[in-house]
């Protein structure tokens, strides 16, 4: 199959999976499913910012090795890719020549290359749907990832933010 049908049927399966998902835990899994064949991928997580903390707390995660990076765990947004999504005004992939990469995706061993997308909100990233691979793949794929965003970021966000881990943490951060 010539490569641009073959990355446009992915994209079609891979928005399949994440709109038939009736959680955020089967949205991630599936498309870490979707992915897997073609980018070699070794995780998958979707973090909500909460405001008022500054924090992203992960929502769903699927990862091929033990990681102790898990629904519930919250990070500073500052440390975090979600910072450069918001910086950048979209899909932000690495490693990036030239910087020294100073988030979380650091802490995988054997990860050559992860994207991170923006989970879109009224006013600023609702959160991020990052996916990190032991290829190099994900490095040169912004377009297709900017598709995919465009069309499963709302999917998520609603997922996400209806997930039981989101909830108690939004209900913290009011008391």
């Amino acid at each position: 199959m010539p490569i641009a049908l073959e990355s446009k049927a992915l994209l079609h399966r891979a928005i399949e999976v994440v709109q038939g998902s009736s959680s955020i835990d089967r949205a991630v899994g599936s498309l870490a499913g979707a992915l897997y064949p073609h980018f070699h991928v070794a995780r998958v997580n979707v973090r909500m910012f909460l405001a008022p903390s500054t924090e992203v707390i992960v929502v769903g995660s699927w990862c091929a090795h033990p990681s102790s990076i898990l629904p519930g765990i919250r990070m500073r947004a500052s440390s975090t890719s979600y910072l450069d999504v918001v910086l950048e005004h979209g899909v932000v992939c690495g490693p990036r020549e030239g910087i020294t990469e100073l988030t979380e995706d650091l802490m995988y061993k054997n990860v050559s290359s992860w994207v991170s997308v923006p989970i879109p909100g009224p006013y600023r990233p609702d959160g991020v749907l990052t996916v990190a691979s032991s290829s190099t793949a994900l490095k040169k794929q912004q377009a297709f990832f900017t598709e995919l965003g465009s069309a499963v970021g709302g999917r998520l966000a609603l997922l996400g933010k209806s997930s039981a881990v989101y909830v108690r943490a939004m209900r913290a951060e009011a008391v």
